[in-house]
């Protein structure tokens, strides 16, 4: 089976790497001869990294002569279908799905959100492109219902999870050796604390500051920051290093999807606006705190039992620290939930990734 994959691969973000890492890993198990091409921005690092043949797709006529000689197009996973990046990223993903048709190629989506779709012009063309494809894989329940709402009925449909947390940490011993390459200070709990520019987040980074030295000093915790995207990430973790001084430490490596895992495995718990370093403790077993800075990320809190700490424009430092409290007052019930949530979600990918197969032989 030859397959096509588009996503946001190639740019250096370890969630979407992860979600490229383990839908590929999936799929090899499930099709003896899968066959998988990558789209990429960076067709080197994903060849290096994933060990999968990989193409430009920054190149119309790149695309076109991989879809054409494919048996299937696969969007996903990701974020993709949404309109608040811009409706130039929207209709980049659903021409591919439109050119995989027109050369008739079958074409599916699997492991995605949907959303959010702010404008009427925006869904009109989602609900069009999607109605054709030969299958759905939501990521969340909030995406299908959306998808329901919007009047994509045709294509069979499932619900699944982010394929990201069939991740793995690494054993002790790498776990251990990690940590002392990293230079992560031992002998006191690790906050990991993942941030991201959105909007509201600039006015409410003094509360959150504030919010976590406060945890530093209550909980006798040192801040991990972790720019799971280090090109956008990078400045934002400087600048909140530098107001909590010695009781932070930045990851200054780009981390594999699994060593990332196999770090928060190493904390306490984690806060974080990005939602791969949520789902990232949920895989090891780690409460966390989400900022709802998108309907992806309240979703994924939902349906993992962890804790909300609304959004950006919302997190004062009081309301930060109340929900820090709790977080390490409820340690155990939100540890165990997290550990469900990652069985209940491990599951439904492998189910889903089996349902998969048998629509498209």
């Amino acid at each position: 089976m030859r397959v096509l994959l588009s996503g946001y691969y190639g740019f250096g973000n370890a969630g979407d790497e992860a979600v490229l890492q383990c839908l590929v890993g999936a799929l090899s198990e499930a099709w003896s001869d899968f066959h998988p091409v990558a789209l990429s921005a960076d067709p080197a690092d994903t060849e290096r990294r994933h060990g999968v043949r990989a193409v430009s797709r920054w190149r119309p006529d790149v695309f076109l002569r991989e879809v054409r000689q494919t048996d299937l197009f696969l969007s996903g996973g990701g974020s993709l279908f949404q309109d608040a990046t811009s409706a130039r990223s929207l209709g980049y993903y659903l021409a591919q799905l439109e050119l995989a048709r027109a050369v008739g190629t079958r074409t599916a989506v699997a492991f995605q959100g949907l959303g959010p779709l702010r404008r009427l012009p925006a869904r009109v063309a989602v609900t069009a492109v999607l109605q054709d494809t030969s299958a759905l894989v939501w990521r969340d329940a909030d995406s299908a219902q959306l998808a329901r709402s919007l009047g994509i009925l045709a294509p069979p449909t499932r619900v699944a999870a982010d394929p990201a947390v069939l991740l793995e940490p690494a054993a002790a011993a790498e776990a251990e050796a990690l940590m002392a390459r990293l230079e992560i200070p031992g002998g006191k709990p690790l906050l990991g604390v993942s941030l991201r520019e959105c909007a509201g987040l600039s006015a409410a980074m003094p509360g959150l500051v504030a919010a976590l030295t406060k945890a530093a000093r209550r909980f006798g915790t040192n801040v991990v920051l972790l720019p799971l995207h280090r090109d956008a990430d990078e400045a934002l973790c400087a600048s909140v290093q530098e107001r909590l001084g010695s009781s932070a430490h930045t990851v200054s490596e780009d981390l594999s999807p699994t060593e990332w895992v196999t770090l928060l495995s190493r904390c306490r718990a984690v806060v974080s606006v990005r939602l791969h370093a949520l789902l990232f403790a949920i895989t090891a077993g780690v409460p966390a705190v989400g900022i709802d800075y998108d309907p992806k990320v309240a979703a994924f809190l939902k349906a993992s039992g962890q804790l909300s700490a609304g959004a950006p424009e919302r997190a004062s430092a009081a309301a930060l620290s109340g929900t820090l409290q709790r977080l390490f007052d409820d340690h155990a019930a939100l540890a165990a939930a997290a550990r469900t949530a990652r069985d209940q979600m491990r599951q439904s990918v492998r189910t889903s990734v089996s349902w998969l197969t048998e629509q498209l032989p």
